[in-house]
């Protein structure tokens, strides 16, 4: 593996311990466990005792004392380029009996699908940031700009060529008005593609992907 991504997954690894994002840092966690080998442990080494990315630090010690690396990895030159601290810390390692660190994460669970977190923000999380309100037979309801014109050509080519007056779109399908019920399946599957519906929806949404332009017919 390439020492070059070895260190730039270390830096994804840190802004996803930074912004929690948890199945992105577990991917990260497995990528770096298998990727580190003798010519880039050192290396990996001292860039997790820069960054203070304790975990990965953890890992390279525990790699480099290991029985079968330790001699070829502290004869090598680059072991000589590496901090006076870290030569004295992988020494001491050595000498010390294996103890289980408390500083391994543990992930409970593989974290939330893109999907999942696409139906918790239209649900609640992207309330707040709601730019758009689309207006069903009088009755209001928010939405996101950038996800519909991103999932959408009849969006994005509105929001290109024209701003609605407030900030509001009259919804139709064709000249149908749809229901509530069967809007609210078509946003889900225009926010994280849900397909799921009860089969009254079908009859008003039969004709939205031709309608609205979707880059798929899943929906149908």
């Amino acid at each position: 593996m390439s020492t070059k991504v070895v260190l730039l997954m270390m830096d994804v690894y840190r802004l996803a311990v930074q912004f929690h994002m948890r199945r992105l840092e577990q991917l990260c966690v497995q990528y770096l466990e298998a990727a580190i080998n003798h010519r880039n442990v050192l290396v990996a080494l001292q860039n997790a005792s820069d960054l203070k990315l304790d975990f990965i630090k953890e890992f390279c010690l525990k790699f480099i004392v290991k029985e079968n690396n330790y001699n070829k990895i502290v004869m090598s030159k680059e072991f000589e380029t590496i901090a006076q601290p870290l030569m004295v810390e992988i020494i001491r390692r050595r000498q010390m009996p294996a103890v289980r660190s408390l500083l391994e994460p543990h992930f409970d669970s593989a974290g939330t699908t893109l999907e999942q977190d696409m139906e918790q923000y239209l649900m609640s999380t992207g309330k707040e940031f709601c730019d758009i309100i689309l207006m069903l037979d009088n009755h209001p309801i928010p939405a996101h700009k950038a996800i519909l014109a991103g999932r959408c050509s009849y969006f994005e080519a509105m929001f290109r060529s024209f701003m609605p007056d407030n900030n509001m779109v009259t919804i139709t399908i064709g000249e149908t008005i749809p229901s509530l019920q069967s809007f609210s399946t078509l946003l889900r599957y225009i926010y994280y593609g849900e397909v799921n519906m009860p089969p009254e929806d079908s009859l008003y949404l039969f004709s939205a992907p031709y309608f609205y332009g979707f880059t798929n017919n899943r929906l149908q």
